[in-house]
């Protein structure tokens, strides 16, 4: 059966269904009743929500006065109150003995009681209902030995000076069944300086779906491989490997739908599965006849595991997938159809547990393939293989001090023949968990025909944070 065919006949068996509902006054009736029944059900609840606030209001105020009345008592007759209510046994003694009152960190153990339960007494239902805010700032300060000409990036060469990203983050449950959050971001452009605003993210995620299913619906980063679906400032090195770049276009940003399901196993498992309009650098660009078909969108999923392999060393590991029919944009400006990106990655961790903020080590790879069909003339494509790999190295010097190196190497993915090393040295200083310094050295070599020139760079990267800004299980 052809599919406009199918839509046909659906669209009919809706439009009866329909018609016979209206035609039904009696279920028309009864839906009635079950709303009126709902809102006087919802009606009830919200009263009991306002009774069981007053009642819980009371009683912290019954311990506040009770541990006032403590404190007092404490500090002005502290041995006859002693003696009250903890009686000891009496006992002879030879010598002049004077009975010890309440110590001091008692007395401000109970005024720090008394000030918790001051505090949470001041609690609102309106301030519980605001959402966690953050606001990060990215800033790069560099030198490049070469321009941007020769060495195709959109930096200028020389010395340079920008705002990489300035991030607004919004995150609140919507229910109990769901929770929203939404990135704000703004970027300078390199030829201009101007900062330009957008919604990076803006989603809906599910937290109460049964058989461990959740399912993130809106504007997205999209679950493919190891660090693709990262922001820039939360990444251990300065710039995104050469490969994700490349094949990915940096970060996995997706509108459309993805799936995670938790298997129910004793061991950790995870699937994740989703469609989007564009994925990453490719925008989901409207087709050429203005219609888009189910094989013109983006399909992506992940399989993911971990191991504990002592009390001291883990590793994680996963396979990613992505296929779509049409790729423009993802590579510049070769047109591509029929794009296929597969992915492996595995990480290592060693933390002991008895100094685990001041030892320690992370070994990272990640190795993708693509596979598209290219157009070499118009109308004709041709099919290429390319691969990409970056791998790290990581350890922690002290609490404050990590210091790694990071390797990639990638083939042009319209020509594989040309082929891009990067070799980068770096060190990460964190005062504190609000803020860290990065220093970063890359000497990158692009090899091939027409390639451009070798070039070296030191980046000195400058992240802060205030507000709430958690990024939990991903960022690790």
């Amino acid at each position: 059966m052809k599919l406009n065919q199918f839509f046909g006949w659906t669209a009919t068996l809706c439009l009866g269904v329909i018609c016979a509902q209206a035609q039904d006054t009696n279920e028309a009736a009864l839906l009635r009743q079950q709303l009126q029944s709902m809102q006087e059900k919802f009606e009830k609840q919200q009263q009991e929500m306002r009774d069981n606030f007053e009642r819980l209001m009371l009683q912290q105020q019954a311990q506040i006065d009770a541990l006032r009345q403590q404190i007092s008592a404490m500090q002005t007759n502290g041995p006859s109150l002693a003696a009250t209510t903890n009686p000891a046994p009496v006992v002879a003694v030879t010598t002049n003995t004077v009975p010890a009152g309440p110590s001091t960190e008692e007395v401000d153990e109970l005024k720090q009681r008394v000030e918790e339960l001051t505090t949470a007494s001041k609690r609102t239902f309106i301030s519980q209902m605001n959402p966690g805010i953050g606001f990060v700032m990215d800033s790069i300060f560099s030198y490049t030995s070469r321009g941007n000409d020769a060495t195709g990036q959109d930096r200028p060469g020389g010395f340079d000076a920008f705002l990489r990203t300035a991030e607004l983050s919004l995150e609140a449950s919507v229910d109990p069944f769901a929770r929203l959050y939404g990135v704000i971001a703004g970027s300078a452009d390199a030829r201009t300086g101007e900062t330009a605003l957008g919604v990076e993210e803006a989603a809906v995620v599910t937290t109460s779906l049964p058989w461990h299913l959740t399912v993130q619906g809106g504007r997205f980063f999209g679950e493919f491989g190891r660090f693709s679906y990262l922001h820039d400032h939360d990444l251990p090195f300065v710039y995104r490997p050469l490969v994700l770049d490349r094949y990915i276009g940096g970060e996995s940003r997706t509108d459309g739908l993805q799936v995670n399901y938790l298997l129910p196993t004793e061991h950790y498992f995870s699937l994740t599965a989703g469609v989007g309009n564009g994925f990453g650098a490719e925008a989901g660009p409207t087709p050429p006849t203005g219609y888009r078909s189910l094989s013109g969108i983006n399909y992506f999923g992940r399989f993911s595991t971990y191991f504990d392999l002592s009390p001291n060393l883990n590793l994680e590991t996963g396979i990613s997938g992505l296929a779509n029919s049409r790729a423009d944009g993802a590579f510049g400006d070769p047109v591509a159809r029929d794009r296929y990106i597969g992915g492996a990655d595995i990480t290592l961790r060693y933390q002991p547990l008895g100094s685990n903020i001041r030892e320690g080590y992370v070994w990272g790879t990640e190795v993708l393939v693509n596979s598209a069909n290219f157009e070499t003339m118009p109308g004709m494509f041709t099919r290429e293989n390319a691969v990409g790999v970056y791998s790290y190295f990581e350890k922690k010097l002290s609490r404050q001090f990590k210091a790694g190196f990071l390797f990639d190497w990638l083939q042009n993915p319209s020509n594989p023949r040309e082929e891009t090393y990067r070799y980068s040295p770096y060190v990460t200083w964190n005062p504190s968990e609000f803020q860290f310094l990065r220093l970063q050295y890359s000497h990158t070599e692009p090899r091939g025909e027409g390639s451009p020139q070798n070039s070296d760079a030191i980046y000195l990267q400058w992240d802060a944070i205030i507000g709430r800004h958690v990024h939990g299980f991903k960022q690790r």
